[in-house]
């Protein structure tokens, strides 16, 4: 079983996969219509399809960590190399067509999750990335259907997977499950419903971020082991350690929030403490927050091992999401 590949940090890691899934979605989502009067249009910057389109450019190629995508690719590596396989073949060889446009295809609704998100009738947020947001630099309009238009493309670009038929569909009801109103969708819901809710427990804020941050997180763990063709035991592992790292994502977002600032965060800091959101410092305190972070980083990393999957980079970037500095 080869379960190792050539020893790079974890900063290498994610800058390299990083830098295959901005190029990818830099092609994937190039003007291109088939229809000569829409194509017209698009030559005139002032158009409205060119504002659409300049939009979804604007806000999923705008420097984001890319950790659902590079989740992906790295369970697809993980389960690949730990089957049977030459000694000399590494995570090179791999057949890329069958996970990466899933991956730049998460990244693309996950862009789409981050411009609603920020919209007035949201979080109503003014910074993203570092820049304006969406409905900022354009306006709530565009920034609507830019975030509507991510969504569906990024479907899209998961269908364009070499994957067979069957995983396929395997792949998109994973995905839109993460994402409707037993996901993503119904977290932000609950979100809404609980600003300022001093009375929300624990159980109740957990609930909340395993839909709304949790939800996609996983799908991009699990999504990358089906492509892989993990078996049941592998899929249950994968899925073990996303729910514990998602968890421990949206702690460690609540921390920076209150330890961080703008400059650094790319967003506006201090914001949960603003609106008065309930969240896990709120709940637990900072100290406590931080070991729950870590404690849920290292029972991810058991259930890896206990299904055999012995692959660094998950182990790190699962301690990557609880050290990261934005």
């Amino acid at each position: 079983m080869n379960t190792s590949v050539k020893e790079i940090s974890i900063q290498e890691f994610i800058k390299s996969k990083k830098q295959v899934l901005d190029n990818y979605l830099d092609q994937a989502l190039l003007y291109s219509f088939d229809n000569e009067k829409y194509k017209e249009n698009m030559q005139n910057d002032s158009g409205s399809a060119s504002k659409l389109w300049a939009a979804m450019r604007y806000s999923s190629l705008n420097g984001g960590k890319r950790i659902r995508g590079i989740l992906c690719l790295a369970a697809f590596e993980a389960i690949s190399l730990n089957s049977p396989m030459p000694a000399d073949d590494n995570s090179t060889n791999l057949d890329l067509n069958k996970v990466l446009p899933i991956a730049a295809g998460i990244e693309a609704i996950h862009a789409m999750s981050l411009i609603h998100d920020d919209l007035p009738c949201m979080d109503n947020d003014s910074l993203r990335r570092g820049k304006p947001t969406c409905h900022i630099a354009y306006d709530e309009a565009t920034a609507l259907l830019a975030g509507d238009a991510l969504l569906v493309e990024g479907i899209a670009l998961c269908l364009k997977t070499d994957l067979n038929p069957a995983s396929k569909i395997r792949v998109i009801e994973e995905l839109t499950a993460s994402i409707g109103a037993r996901g993503m969708t119904g977290g932000q819901m609950i979100d809404l419903e609980q600003t300022a809710n001093e009375e929300a427990s624990l159980e109740e804020l957990e609930i909340m971020h395993s839909m709304k941050t949790g939800a996609l997180l996983k799908a991009s763990v699990v999504i990358g082991g089906i492509a892989a063709e993990a078996n049941n035991e592998q899929i249950e592992a994968l899925s073990e350690y996303a729910v514990k790292i998602g968890l421990a994502f949206q702690i460690a977002d609540d921390i920076l929030d209150q330890e961080s600032n703008s400059e650094l965060l790319g967003k506006t800091a201090c914001k949960d403490l603003a609106q008065n959101k309930t969240t896990y410092p709120k709940l637990l305190g900072l100290t406590e927050s931080k070991a729950k972070a870590k404690e849920l980083v290292q029972e991810a990393k058991t259930a890896l091992l206990k299904s055999n999957i012995n692959f660094q980079p998950l182990f790190s970037l699962a301690d990557y999401i609880v050290e990261r500095q934005y």
